[in-house]
């Protein structure tokens, strides 16, 4: 497989995902893939959910392209790349299930570990982290939880951040892109095949997703490519690129990460249990501020860039230029932020404290207007269980 290869790859996944979409599309009713307006939804109308339909065929069809074009790269370590295909697909077909029955958060929650001790037992397990110009660290049994520790954090992480228009799926491409360049650039070019097909399967469903012909990843997509990214981070550090990929899908899932602690902390804070649902999640609360949903993926991918872009920095062994501008550049954004949390409270002053307590742990009683929620950015009003909810 050489870059051309790569290329042609990268085009596949593309065609074949918005392709597939549009076809699938058309049968969600039939197939009760359909997302329904709720308490804590977003859209106002019934969407499509199976862009991780499209997402899937098109990772097989590469698959399939790549196996045939070279049995003799993917044959002698057949056994690790069976175990996470294996796994990638038992996830696929639980988030699937759970997008039409909508399955109880504990049945999903061991539905993924049981997809991910299959992973881990069929040697997907991080053996030794090299870390760039330091020592190599070798964790024996301790893999083995870790593994599974990380491929449940990423599975979650990803699926948690799915709850507006092109954020999982941007946050995605950004991991897969930044991934995919540093295995050509260290020479490792087969190791960019699973991140390139992830890349292509992403933006052949991103227009999908951004546009007027709405479609959603569902549980099954974005579950599905959380658990590839974690996967193929801990292939590619066994296989000699030591903990560069680590440390970078770590940086780019830096958005996500975030909202799962601060969404486990405030549930526990207000004694509600972890698994259930709500609507306090990152996206959710930028929009109550009434920053509209294109602004806020703006915001959020631009953030989780500037993380990402540290983590290839770190990667590199190259820090000095990123930990001048980056710096910089996050206090921008977090200072728009703090405009509108200002801008959302006329009657008292809204210190930097709030505004940081808000973003990290739901917190918003230094924000008074949050008793009439802004639902305005979503375009629908707010339910009396909602209005109740929020009020102070």
């Amino acid at each position: 497989m050489d870059l051309l290869g790569l290329q042609g790859l990268l085009a596949l996944s593309v065609l074949v995902s918005g392709a597939a979409i549009p076809i699938v599309r058309q049968a969600a009713d039939r197939m009760g893939l359909m997302d329904r307006p709720s308490g804590r939804k977003v859209h106002c109308s019934p969407v499509p959910i199976v862009g991780g339909v499209g997402v899937f065929l098109a990772l097989v069809c590469g698959a399939v392209v790549v196996a045939v074009a070279n049995p003799d790269r993917v044959f002698p370590a057949s056994r690790p790349i069976i175990a996470l295909a294996g796994a990638a697909l038992f996830l696929f077909l639980l988030g699937l299930w759970d997008d039409r029955r909508d399955l109880s958060a504990r049945r999903k929650f061991a539905g993924q570990i049981g997809a991910c001790s299959i992973a881990v037992l069929g040697g997907v397990v991080l053996t030794r982290v090299s870390f760039p110009g330091g020592p190599t660290i070798e964790l024996g049994w301790l893999g083995y939880p870790l593994t599974l520790f990380w491929l449940l954090g990423a599975i979650n992480a990803m699926n948690l951040i799915d709850g507006l228009d092109g954020l999982a799926a941007g946050i995605v491409a950004q991991a897969a892109a930044a991934l995919s360049a540093l295995s050509i650039a260290q020479g490792f070019v087969f190791l960019a095949v699973p991140s390139m097909l992830v890349l292509g399967s992403t933006l052949g469903f991103l227009p999908y997703n951004l546009s007027r012909w709405k479609t959603y990843l569902g549980d099954g997509g974005s579950t599905l490519l959380g658990f590839l990214l974690a996967g193929t981070v801990v292939l590619a550090a066994n296989w000699g690129m030591g903990a560069g990929p680590v440390i970078i899908c770590v940086a780019f899932l830096t958005i996500p990460i975030l909202d799962v602690v601060t969404t486990i902390a405030r549930r526990l804070r207000t004694g509600r249990p972890v698994l259930e649902a709500d609507s306090w999640h990152l996206h959710h609360r930028l929009l109550r501020l009434g920053i509209s949903p294109r602004k806020t993926l703006v915001l959020l991918l631009t953030l989780n860039g500037l993380f990402g872009s540290l983590g290839i920095a770190f990667a590199l062994d190259f820090l000095a230029v990123p930990l001048i501008m980056i710096p910089g550049a996050v206090a921008v954004i977090l200072a728009e932020i703090h405009r509108y949390c200002r801008a959302s409270s006329p009657y008292r002053r809204v210190t930097v404290r709030d505004t940081l307590a808000f973003l990290l742990l739901g917190d918003h009683r230094g924000i008074p207007s949050f008793a009439r929620p802004t639902f305005e950015a979503m375009g629908r009003i707010p339910s009396q269980q909602e209005a109740s909810e929020y009020s102070l």
